[in-house]
């Protein structure tokens, strides 16, 4: 197996930057390394591949940061679509009694859902049923779910 190089590639890169630049600059050092092929325009050339090199691997850290923000999002959209759902879920199971039509319209029956799937699937039906059947609508108004306040957190959901 291979052994892999101990230094980072931002080290290989700031150490290739230097030796090209110093052989650009030194006449002395140029003279040397063009007796084997490294000219102006081959150094040129190098430099030119670490500038492409330095901007790849910039955008790479740019792209995987954008990833880790729009996953911190994510995740915390879910939790706060989860715990809106579990409130609303608990002021259903307060006001509607067990096996009753409301809880079966708002699919509030058994346990809550553990996947992220089976939280849109259920907060969904939670959300456009409150919303949809006027008696329920009614009196989750009187427990401060209004017809605003389901309709922006079904605006949460997915």
């Amino acid at each position: 197996m291979p052994n892999k190089s101990a230094r980072t590639l931002a080290a290989r890169l700031q150490a290739a930057s230097t030796l090209i630049n110093n052989s650009l600059n030194d006449p002395e050092i140029l003279a040397l390394v063009s007796a084997y092929g490294y000219d102006t325009d081959r150094l040129n050339e190098g430099l030119a591949l670490y500038t492409q090199a330095t901007a790849a691997i910039s955008a790479q850290a740019a792209a995987a940061g954008a990833q880790r923000a729009a996953t911190l999002r994510s995740t915390a959209a879910e939790a706060q679509s989860r715990a809106d759902y579990t409130a609303l879920a608990r002021v259903v199971r307060a006001l509607f009694a067990a096996g009753s039509a409301e809880r079966r319209a708002l699919g509030i029956q058994g346990a809550s859902p553990d996947s992220e799937q089976a939280l849109i699937a259920a907060a969904t039906k939670l959300y456009d049923n409150a919303l949809g059947v006027e008696a329920i609508r009614d009196m989750l108004a009187t427990y401060g779910y209004n017809a605003q306040r389901l309709a922006a957190e079904r605006t949460t959901v997915n």
